[in-house]
């Protein structure tokens, strides 16, 4: 057996931290339409926009009115050109190890579908990601249906399970809008911006009593924390009935968040931030700096690998103590990209810097399966280079692949010390290499 197999056995046996899911209630769940072109839903659309698939084919394929060998037919071309991706090898991956195909063709869509819709039912969770993936929980945040978070009882669909635990948006958004701050306009806004930030302030304290284990921001271009220039936003928004977007660099929206991080300071939570890819520019790591030093006592955790950007923020990384490394969503995006950046994260990071995995699936459980192999291909593929380079012995690399998939995630989100662990031994490996 060689290194990497030696190690990627051992990273198969861990229990696994998902630290980013937008998984809805199973309750909820289990009633939605699924068939095997879900296998190809979510992200996998954006190699298939970068070939030419057009927004409208996209809706049409995931149309469930639609006869499915119709749909069947839009993704069929473009198959071949998206198999070699990472999210196009991570839904192979998916097909393989959870219904034995190579790949979908017209003569499985069906029969693979009427399976899955089979399969469709209570306990898939615990099935999938517990027993399937090793996963104790899931750090889940905006789930379908679920993308508003103004009132505590918001989180009351966590109860009765355990593996799904809420992180909540540190500004609340109206759902279904363009990061539309909620309750800063409009019929139900508030008038005055100090009613508003005390309304926030509570929602944030109560939000964590709900069991939040977490809020979550964006890496927008900060300006100078402005009281004035930030009533003076808002007067002028309210005058002329516009809401805020948390879209650019805005006084209103550096004073808001300035002012709830305090708060978020006081209850000891830590606060994900998303960097990078879809909208690169706006959302540049860089952007995490001025955060990063008016809140010394605030954990910041950055998602994606601030993708493109992943030099950048391990840059930013390397000389603030209150910033850790997500690689939710990296994996799958761009495996390559990954591990060149984990790879050379090792060299200036420390081992407590460094979260390995979030699978940041919403609509199909069972790609988290998928995102999660390309997470421990990618690993192990770091970390073995190393050990045949003598750089570090194999014991050293799975001690680093438990904290970046365990340990870490665990620390940073504080996690009770004793969490559920998988019902049965990892399944047979499907792919290693992934690529094959």
């Amino acid at each position: 057996m060689s290194v990497f197999e030696s190690l990627l056995d051992k990273i198969e046996g861990l229990t696994i931290i998902d630290a980013h899911a937008h998984l809805m209630p199973e309750a909820e769940y289990i009633f939605m339409p699924r068939d095997a072109l879900r296998v190809y839903g979510q992200y996998v659309r954006f190699p298939m926009f970068a070939s030419g698939l057009s927004s409208e084919e996209w809706s049409r394929l995931h149309d469930p009115a639609i006869p499915i060998l119709q749909r069947w037919a839009i993704l069929k071309p473009y198959l071949p050109l998206i198999r070699h991706t990472s999210f196009g090898r991570a839904a192979r991956a998916v097909l393989r190890h959870f219904w034995d195909a190579e790949e979908l063709s017209e003569d499985n869509v069906v029969p693979l579908s009427q399976r899955i819709a089979e399969e469709t039912k209570p306990g898939i969770y615990q099935r999938v990601l517990r027993d399937h993936c090793g996963i104790a929980n899931v750090f889940n945040q905006d789930a379908p249906g679920h993308d508003g978070h103004d009132h505590p009882s918001d989180l009351d669909v966590y109860h009765g399970q355990s593996i799904l635990l809420p992180v909540v948006a540190l500004i609340d958004i109206v759902p279904g809008s363009d990061r539309e701050v909620h309750r800063l306009g409009g019929a139900y806004g508030f008038s005055r911006l100090s009613d508003y930030l005390e309304w926030a302030r509570h929602r944030l304290v109560a939000m964590a009593r709900a069991g939040a284990i977490a809020f979550k921001t964006f890496a927008l271009k900060e300006t100078e924390v402005d009281a004035q220039a930030a009533e003076q936003e808002f007067a002028d928004l309210q005058r002329r009935g516009l809401p805020l977007r948390l879209s650019a660099a805005s006084a209103l929206r550096t004073y808001i968040q300035d002012e709830l991080l305090s708060t978020v300071r006081t209850l000891g939570l830590p606060v994900a931030v998303h960097t990078g890819f879809f909208d690169v520019d706006a959302f540049h790591p860089a952007h995490l700096v001025p955060l990063l030093r008016r809140h010394p006592e605030v954990h910041f955790d950055a998602f994606h690998l601030g993708f493109p950007f992943g030099r950048d923020l391990i840059g930013v990384a390397a000389t603030h103590a209150n910033l850790s490394l997500n690689l939710c969503w990296a994996h799958s995006m761009n495996a390559a990209m990954t591990a060149r950046g984990l790879d050379e994260a090792i060299d200036i990071l420390g081992a407590d810097k460094i979260i390995g995995f979030g699978s940041d699936v919403r609509w199909m459980v069972e790609k988290v399966f998928g995102h999660l192999q390309i997470a421990r291909w990618n690993i192990a593929r770091v970390l073995s280079a190393r050990v045949e380079n003598g750089w570090m012995d194999l014991a050293e690399a799975a001690e680093l692949a438990r904290l970046w998939l365990f340990g870490n995630p665990s620390r940073i989100y504080r996690l009770p010390k004793t969490l559920p662990v998988r019902a049965v031994a990892p399944c047979e490996r499907s792919m290693a290499p992934v690529g094959t």
